[in-house]
């Protein structure tokens, strides 16, 4: 099992804050990877739970577009909490627009290597 360093990102997204400094896409996107990561071998905790439900949210009313990478992220995360069922809903609301994440790329990629001969 991996143990990520999860109490440095917490502080450095703290610092971001106490200066008054917004994290950026990139960053938030990593963070909850970093939470996915942490929380992937056994029961989320509620805080952690709770975070990335509240993460999620602010990424969603503040970018309409997501890269591959930030979905790729959203969706390990939110598929960890009680709220899996938004993974759905974002996987159409991206399918419509053509748009997947490259976690599921590479799944279709390898099984679809599979059949390949």
């Amino acid at each position: 099992m991996f143990n990520f360093r999860t109490d440095l990102a917490k502080q450095y997204l703290q610092f971001l804050t106490q200066n008054n400094m917004k994290p950026n896409l990139a960053t938030m996107g990593k963070y909850l990877r970093l939470l996915y990561n942490n929380n992937i071998e056994h029961k989320i905790s509620t805080q952690d739970e709770e975070e990335i439900l509240h993460i999620y949210e602010e990424i969603r009313k503040n970018n309409p577009v997501l890269d591959s990478l930030t979905l790729d992220s959203i969706l390990l995360a939110l598929s960890l909490t009680r709220e899996w069922r938004k993974c759905l809903d974002l996987l159409q609301v991206f399918k419509k627009k053509e748009i997947f994440p490259s976690i599921i790329k590479s799944k279709i990629l390898k099984f679809t290597d599979i059949f390949r001969y």
